[in-house]
């Protein structure tokens, strides 16, 4: 299960320390992650279908090389500073602002299986890590981006994780990752 939008307020409460920190590097970690590497600290930005979520890392994990909308954030992001992290609407979104002009921002959608990373110039859409799944906005390249619709008031659960959450996220979605890439590989062998 992905992270709730309290789970991800709880995490942006962690990210402050990343506010004015430069991006060094960013990498591939799998089709569907991102890794931002500052000096002191590692963001892991995952649109997962099952496992959408975004926390600080303790080290690099293996990667893989990198896709073109990884190419496309290194060349607008790496050596740009952390400008703020916002949560619009209290919903399951994330903007991350970047001190750049014209304004540049990466907005990530964690909703279960329409998730999604959007690299933004003001508001207009410059790529995607994945392709548009949305059947209600268009969401594609030198296109506005139209924000989440609003979904019906949800009860806010209790967090699963405690403070520091990044540490218990990693801890909780790395053996199910492990056990999700072994199933499908399994999957791939004994699919006739």
């Amino acid at each position: 299960m992905s992270l709730s939008a309290s789970e991800i307020a709880q995490v942006l409460e962690e990210l402050g320390c990343l506010e004015g920190a430069r991006v060094r590097r960013i990498h591939q970690q799998d089709r569907q992650t991102l890794l931002l590497r500052a000096r002191h600290h590692i963001l892991c930005l995952s649109v997962h279908p099952r496992a959408c979520r975004l926390h600080l890392v303790e080290a690099l994990p293996p990667r893989i090389p990198a896709t073109d909308f990884c190419q496309l954030s290194r060349r607008r992001l790496e050596g740009k500073r952390f400008a703020g992290f916002e949560q619009p609407g209290g919903d399951r979104c994330v903007r991350m602002r970047f001190e750049s002009t014209p304004a540049l921002s990466l907005l990530m959608e964690l909703t279960g299986r329409h998730a999604n990373l959007l690299l933004l110039e003001d508001e207009t859409i410059l790529g995607s890590l994945l392709s548009n799944r949305s059947h209600k906005r268009r969401l594609l390249p030198n296109h506005p981006y139209q924000g989440l619709l609003p979904s019906a008031p949800v009860q806010p659960r209790p967090s699963r994780f405690a403070d520091p959450p990044s540490v218990h996220i990693a801890a909780h979605y790395d053996p199910l990752l492990q056990t999700w890439r072994r199933d499908e590989l399994l999957q791939s062998v004994t699919r006739p």
